[in-house]
């Protein structure tokens, strides 16, 4: 098994896959675009890295689950 198969490996990517989605969906939710398509988009964005990082945290709980 490699080092980056490992589930201590695997639960550190996961970990800060999650930390990349909430730090994205938190400056989409500050209303960083001030016209309506911006805020459309932002809204779409934000929708993503919400979905992301629930995806994240399962993985993050199965590869800690391995340890």
């Amino acid at each position: 098994m490699s080092a980056r198969d490992r589930p201590e490996r695997r639960a550190e990517d996961h970990l800060s896959d999650l930390n990349m989605a909430a730090a994205i969906q938190t400056l989409c939710e500050s209303s960083l675009f001030r016209s309506r398509v911006g805020k459309a988009f932002e809204q779409r964005i934000a929708k993503l890295c919400r979905d992301e990082g629930q995806r994240q945290l399962r993985l993050l709980d199965k590869a800690r689950a391995e340890i």
